[in-house]
């Protein structure tokens, strides 16, 4: 692991994020944040207090700070999801611990990076229709695409990081917004993986019926994801991208 990766880890699951969905951060917990600098090349982290930093929210969305203690809302969601800031160069399972998914999170990873993946990265901003996948620049523009399928008399596209059908699943959502919350998008994933698991007892079985139970399909989908995963977890890897590197 590269220092950089190295420091993350050890910053953001030293202790455990917890997850929030609904109230506010500054709501429940003191404003506080660490906030990620670059010294030179090296990467180093302060606690910084609302008295010293008035934008707290605005740091935490660029991917240059989390909350002291440790949450996961929105805003870090989003910034990990996206890869911003100091997050370009965390594990893709990162996201993925930090939920606590039942699902072991290097085999969602590989789900995602089949799913809504481009590049070595997967994308939250994603609905895939009639086969064709639509990626957006962010969250507002994903949910009015939605909308607009939606009032068009269109149900069965699939939606987020995950690719949730929304026509089979969109009843596991709180609303279409949501549905593209990178934390809840996962939770349903990890959900309807673990239904099926408990209902075949095989963890291949299972992820092939997240995508189909038709037969061909189901085997096509887990060679897929299969590669996802002997690409990004089971070969030596390169060190992720230095975000001071050009400091």
């Amino acid at each position: 692991m590269c220092p950089i990766m190295d420091m993350l880890a050890k910053v953001l699951f030293s202790a455990s994020f917890s997850l929030m969905t609904s109230v506010s951060v500054a709501q429940q917990h003191a404003q506080m944040a660490r906030v990620f600098v670059c010294d030179g090349p090296t990467m180093k982290s302060q606690l910084v207090s609302a008295d010293q930093s008035a934008d707290l929210t605005r740091l935490v969305q660029s991917g240059l700070a989390v909350w002291e203690p440790n949450v996961l809302d929105i805003h870090t969601a989003t910034a990990i999801a996206e890869g911003r800031g100091f997050w370009q160069a965390s594990s893709q399972t990162t996201l993925f611990q930090a939920v606590r998914t039942k699902t072991p999170p290097e085999y969602l990873a590989s789900v995602a990076l089949q799913e809504s993946g481009r590049g070595d990265r997967y994308w939250p901003w994603v609905i895939n229709w009639q086969g064709q996948g639509y990626f957006f620049a962010d969250k507002k523009a994903a949910i009015d695409g939605a909308k607009r399928l939606i009032e068009h008399g269109h149900q069965s596209f699939d939606i987020g990081l995950m690719q949730v059908n929304w026509k089979w699943n969109g009843s596991r959502f709180e609303s279409l917004e949501s549905a593209f919350d990178p934390r809840i998008n996962v939770q349903v994933a990890d959900q309807i993986i673990q239904e099926h698991l408990a209902a075949t007892g095989q963890m291949a079985e299972a992820i092939g019926r997240y995508h189909s139970k038709t037969p061909s399909k189901k085997t096509r989908y887990v060679a897929a994801v299969s590669r996802q995963f002997e690409k990004s977890f089971t070969r030596p890897q390169l060190p992720g991208t230095n975000p001071c590197s050009n400091t």
